[in-house]
């Protein structure tokens, strides 16, 4: 939960608003800059202070990827070494998988 810093005993000042947080890059990194903004104070005090936006840092790391939902199949010959070759003697074999 954010807070303020710096307010004087007794003075009204209250933290609001709705916090925006954005990276200053999308790519892979680290100690990258958060820009915040959305953050207002009120309250009666609250003319007597400016708000100065945090600025964060925080790190992008890579995401792995995998691929599925392929197949594919090998195919051998053995074929006897006579021409010509009749169809009954040609093996074809099959080896099929997916992933």
């Amino acid at each position: 939960m954010a807070t303020l810093n710096g307010v004087e005993a007794g003075d009204d000042v209250i933290l609001g608003g709705s916090p925006v947080f954005t990276f200053a890059s999308a790519n892979v990194g680290t100690g990258i800059t958060i820009n915040t903004s959305g953050y207002t104070i009120s309250g009666t005090d609250s003319g007597n202070y400016t708000l100065t936006q945090p600025t964060l840092s925080g790190d992008i790391t890579a995401k792995e990827l995998t691929i599925t939902g392929i197949s594919g199949c090998d195919q051998s010959h053995m074929m006897v070494p006579q021409l010509p070759v009749p169809l009954e003697h040609v093996y074809l074999g099959w080896s099929c998988w997916s992933g």
